[in-house]
């Protein structure tokens, strides 16, 4: 996905020699589009419902009528319909994400930091106990 090549399997002896001469760090990783591919489930559930085109462009600068005749607020109210639903809540996250955590996770303490509503706080913990 990163250009990046990620082993299915860690060699544990580098592992092990790595993490003695490693100094734990605390790092914060975000969760949405960085552990969850939160925009693409968004736009196609969105262009899938309601007949738009969205684009990455379209969600990031805040344009979710494009192709639409919903105002601002109709546009945004879908968007939350959708959070709600079992699809989004359940979603999995990235595969790249799940192997590169588990790795950073034998070296440093990890935190994972979001913006997401207080209604996903159940499905968000359930995702990371998961996985």
């Amino acid at each position: 996905m990163f250009g990046v090549d990620i082993p299915d399997r860690i060699d544990q002896d580098k592992l092990m020699q790595s993490k003695a001469a490693t100094k734990r760090r605390r790092i914060a990783i975000d969760c949405d589009d960085v552990i969850v591919p939160t925009a693409s489930l968004i736009i196609e559930n969105y262009n899938k419902t309601y007949g738009t085109s969205l684009t990455l462009a379209n969600y990031y600068g805040y344009d979710l009528k494009a192709s639409d005749e919903a105002d601002d607020t109709t546009a945004v109210k879908r968007v939350g319909d959708y959070l709600t639903t079992a699809e989004y809540q359940q979603a999995k996250p990235f595969r790249e994400a799940i192997g590169i955590i588990r790795a950073l996770s034998e070296y440093h303490d990890l935190h994972m930091v979001t913006g997401r509503s207080d209604f996903l706080t159940e499905s968000t913990l359930a995702m990371l106990a998961r996985y």
